[in-house]
């Protein structure tokens, strides 16, 4: 189910009020003493007698009582429409994510791309190959496209993707991740980073639950419980619709940053609606950049230098 289901279940059509509640009200009106109108002569210059019948109908069975005494017909059903939510659409993702269960291959393989704004615009292809087991080396490349001469060489801490740091100062290797709570609570005070309260915390878990689908090997179930994590948080918005930096189409996730975020920093997600995953990551901000995903998931094809090619 996309975000589309989702709005059709959330505003469903409503029926007309019945024959007899619309004719009830009219004679109810009729009948009414010329005084009445006079005191409330609002009702035949400013609204219709059609926009009248529908009014009254609305206001329940009370002033549908004719003068026999008898009881009234029973008014007209309606369901209000229920505002379709950022975590209802956040839920369905989850739920997308969290059909695809193949984990599987040598290195976790991340193909972005970079792209900074600002006085300069800069586009580089990075790509990270972070493996399965300890002990096997990390890989890392990246190709700057206004000067293509693409490296690829071992991994320096220097080159380690931040979201592996997750909200310590050590790296988490992929069996730690894998192991990470797939419990949308527990999730949660996992990714809070100590001594934040309130908004400050709510952001911080915020940018942590995107790493977590961005730039590490997280399961599938993680993944969708990390989606779980950014529905329960307060503040959080969605726009369907949005175009990434290529031109792709997903749904928008954002949340309002705290005053006392650095240099007023925000973030936003795009997530391809159809399958969960993210789609870009942008930072606003005095120098606005983006990482957008190209490809992502396990291989076991051997770390190469990167080529140019964004599609």
């Amino acid at each position: 189910m996309n975000e589309f289901d989702v709005l059709r279940k959330a505003f469903p059509e409503q029926e007309p009020p019945a024959p007899e509640v619309a004719e009830a009200a009219r004679r109810r009106l009729v009948d009414r003493p010329r005084e009445s109108f006079a005191r409330t002569g609002w009702l035949g210059t400013v609204i219709t007698a059609a926009t009248a019948l529908v009014a009254v109908a609305g206001l329940g069975g009370a002033l549908l009582m004719g003068r026999s005494g008898a009881l009234p017909a029973p008014p007209a059903t309606t369901t209000a429409p229920r505002v379709t939510t950022a975590a209802e659409v956040l839920i369905a993702l989850a739920v997308q994510q969290e059909k695809n269960e193949k984990v599987s291959g040598k290195y976790f393989r991340v193909r972005s791309l970079q792209v900074t704004t600002g006085k300069y615009t800069r586009r580089t292809i990075i790509e990270s190959w972070m493996p399965m087991k300890p002990g096997v080396a990390s890989w890392f490349g990246w190709v700057d496209l206004q000067h293509p001469a693409p490296v690829v060489n071992k991994m320096s801490f220097g080159d380690v993707p931040p979201g592996y740091y997750l909200t310590g100062e050590t790296p988490l290797s992929a069996e730690q991740i894998a192991a990470l709570p797939t419990d949308p609570a527990v999730l949660r005070k996992t990714l809070s980073t100590p001594g934040l309260t309130g908004a400050n915390q709510d952001y911080s878990v915020f940018s942590a639950a995107g790493r977590l689908l961005f730039e590490m090997p997280s399961p599938p179930k993680l993944r969708g419980a990390t989606l779980r994590v950014l529905a329960a948080l307060p503040g959080t918005r969605i726009r369907a619709g949005v175009k990434d930096p290529i031109g792709r189409t997903g749904t928008e996730i954002s949340i309002t940053p705290p005053r006392t975020t650095m240099l007023a920093l925000s973030t936003t997600y795009i997530i391809d609606p159809t399958s969960g995953r993210l789609l870009s990551s942008t930072t606003h901000g005095p120098k606005t950049g983006s990482t957008v995903v190209l490809e992502s998931g396990w291989t076991d094809a051997k770390p190469t230098p990167p080529s140019t090619h964004i599609r």
